[in-house]
């Protein structure tokens, strides 16, 4: 199967991920079961370049203007006392390299989610193993500085064996840097943060009033994407593999429907990521279990009632277990990294439908876990 896949590569297709500028539209992926583990970047070629070794790679993300990058990872000599991913790293994109900017050990333990808000000032962490986020400045240089706080969710939910209590899943920023949105899966609930500057300069996190949204129990809220303009918020419920519809407002989320993303299969299914494409048309969720991407088209932005989403159409991810995705900058391409299978898939987006058309499967990342883009 993965020789039928790469043969359908162009060569064209292979020029549009390689750009002049340094990891401009390259492929970057953490692989924490690779040899070694660490961040890689897919060469012209279509092999795995490492870029950094890091134990326990798992989630990073790019500053906007992609000269900076932010990762969890292990501690700097190993996997740390405590086990597992324990601290944030801040690596500086020169030319072809990452070069280590220094490291934070994380108050919270089992993170599992960073973002960077909007401005680059703060870089936001979720820790699914005792419910806490927790947010660290970051200055001009990408040097990460103090923490800015910390703060334990609270809350259980109805399925015992993962909502025992709280489990913060995701910590984003909205796309106006001024409210962040964090997902528990083990409360069923929707925390909301407000970011803002104190007098000194500073920026802030603080929690909103009201502090969190309820949603439906059991569902296990993952993952949060926003409408890059219009009034909407979209939530991957994990155990119930469905997906929640939201207005949102100046931090305000109201409840607008719920939509089912995947189809029940034998064995063990869920969902994970969400996104939303970079015009807007579009709502992508990866279906572990399933293995697909569930594509919506946006048919309303008006975000005033039901009926923001039209029906699914199912695209296979071309590997098993796709824990995430993300677009390309330009929304003309989406990778997947799927976590079983150790492989990071391509897709084409058709103009017209929005629908992903594979083009290529590289293999040899381990537990991939995360793919972006390198900024534009």
């Amino acid at each position: 199967m993965t020789g039928q896949y790469l043969s359908r590569l162009s060569t064209v297709s292979v020029a549009l991920l390689f750009a002049t500028t340094a990891f401009a539209n390259d492929l970057i992926v953490s692989a924490p079961r690779a040899d070694p583990p660490g961040l890689y970047r897919i060469d012209r070629e279509g092999k795995p370049e490492l870029l950094v070794a890091l134990p326990q790679a798992n989630f990073f993300k790019f500053r906007s203007d992609g000269e900076v990058v932010y990762a969890i990872g292990a501690e700097a000599g190993g996997p740390g006392k405590r086990g597992g991913a324990t601290a944030v790293h801040a690596f500086a994109a020169n030319g072809d390299a990452l070069r280590p900017l220094g490291a934070l050990l994380l108050a919270g333990r089992g993170p599992c989610c960073l973002d960077v808000t909007p401005d680059g000032r703060a870089v936001l962490i979720a820790n699914y193993g005792d419910g806490s986020v927790e947010a660290f400045e970051a200055d001009d240089s990408g040097r990460l500085g103090g923490p800015l706080g910390r703060w334990r969710h609270a809350g259980s939910g109805p399925v015992a064996k993962r909502q025992s209590g709280p489990r913060a899943h995701a910590f984003r920023a909205d796309p106006s840097g001024t409210f962040a949105v964090a997902p528990d899966l083990g409360s069923d609930r929707l925390y909301v943060y407000r970011l803002g500057t104190a007098g000194d300069g500073r920026p802030t996190v603080t929690p909103a009033g009201p502090p969190f949204v309820a949603v439906e129990p059991g569902s296990g809220p993952r993952h949060v994407a926003f409408h890059p303009t219009a009034p909407l918020a979209f939530v991957t419920y994990e155990l119930s593999a469905s997906l929640g519809i939201f207005r949102y407002r100046d931090g305000l989320l109201t409840h607008l429907e719920t939509v089912v993303t995947s189809p029940p299969v034998d064995g063990p299914y869920n969902n994970s990521e969400v996104r939303v494409s970079p015009d807007g048309r579009h709502v992508t969720i990866a279906n572990r279990g399933h293995d697909s991407l569930a594509v919506f088209e946006i048919v309303s932005t008006s975000a005033d009632s039901a009926g923001t989403l039209g029906p699914p159409a199912y695209v296979s991810s071309g590997g098993h277990w796709p824990r995430h995705f993300s677009y390309s900058p330009d929304g003309e391409r989406l990778a997947v990294a799927n976590q079983k299978a150790g492989t990071v898939t391509l897709f084409d987006i058709d103009a017209e439908t929005g629908l992903p058309e594979l083009t290529r499967t590289f293999e040899g990342l381990g537990g991939a876990i995360c793919v972006q883009f390198g900024p534009e």
